[in-house]
C-alpha cells in the first residue's frame, strides 16, 4: 500500500507551487513540477546523464517555460476546467492502466492536507484563501489536471517497482509516462533520449531499495 512521500518529492511539489506562483501561473502545471525537480542541483533527476549531457538544468527549462507561455502564464486561454469537467475523465482514462484516482487522492491528502487535491471553484483570479489546500495563504496555487495525471502516474511507477513510496524518480518517470504538453515539447526540443533518462531512474530506484 502506497502511504508517503520521500522528503525530496515533497520538496519538489512544494517548491513546484512557489515556482507556480513566481511564473505568474495560476496553476501548478507538469512543466513547474519537472522545474522544481532540477532545482534540486544535487538530487537525482537533476545529475541524471541522460538530462545533464543534453544541457537541461533548473536554468535552462525555465527559459523554456517562459517563452513556451509566452513569458507570463502558463496557463493559455480560456477558463480553467473544474473538478467535475476533469475526475471522471481522468478517473476513467487511469482505470484503464490500474490506477484509482481515489487512492490517489487520499494519499496526497495525507501527506499534504485535506483538499490539496482539488482545482479551484472560485472566480477567476480570485486568490483568497483556501483552508485546508495544499498550500494555504493568499498566493494558494492548484494541482492541474495535468499535474494530478503526472503525480498519478508517479504511484504507478512505484506500484511497478513494487515500492511503498513516491520518490523524486518517481514523479520524474510520471513525467515520461504522460509524455504530454510544455514537459515533452521541452524534452523533445532538447534531444533527451527519454528511454535512457527512464533506464537510469528505475536503476537508481533499484540501487536504493537493495
Amino acid at each position: 500500500m502506497f502511504e508517503r512521500f520521500t522528503h525530496p518529492a515533497r520538496e519538489a511539489v512544494v517548491q513546484a507551487r512557489f515556482l507556480a506562483t513566481e511564473l505568474r501561473s495560476d496553476r501548478v502545471e507538469p512543466e513547474h513540477v519537472l522545474l522544481a525537480l532540477l532545482a534540486e542541483h544535487t538530487g537525482v533527476v537533476a545529475t541524471a546523464p541522460a538530462l545533464t549531457t543534453r544541457g537541461v538544468d533548473e536554468s535552462t527549462v525555465r527559459a523554456d517555460i517562459l517563452r513556451g507561455t509566452g513569458g507570463t502564464d502558463g496557463t493559455g486561454a480560456g477558463s480553467a476546467p473544474t473538478d467535475e469537467d476533469t475526475d471522471e475523465a481522468d478517473r476513467e482514462a487511469l482505470k484503464a492502466i490500474g490506477i484509482d484516482l481515489d487512492a490517489v487522492r487520499q494519499a496526497i491528502e495525507r501527506n499534504f492536507g485535506p483538499g490539496a487535491f482539488q482545482l479551484p471553484r472560485d472566480r477567476p483570479g480570485d486568490r483568497s484563501a483556501k483552508p485546508g489546500r495544499l498550500f494555504p495563504g493568499r498566493n494558494n496555487v492548484p494541482f492541474s489536471p495535468g499535474s494530478k495525471k503526472v503525480l498519478a502516474l508517479a504511484l504507478r511507477e512505484a506500484l511497478l517497482l513494487e515500492q511503498d513510496y513516491i520518490g523524486a524518480q518517481h514523479i520524474m518517470l510520471g513525467l515520461l509516462r504522460a509524455n504530454e504538453g510544455l514537459t515533452a515539447t521541452i524534452l523533445a526540443d532538447h534531444d533527451v533520449d527519454t528511454g535512457r533518462l527512464r533506464a537510469e531512474l528505475t536503476r537508481s530506484l533499484r540501487d536504493e531499495a537493495a
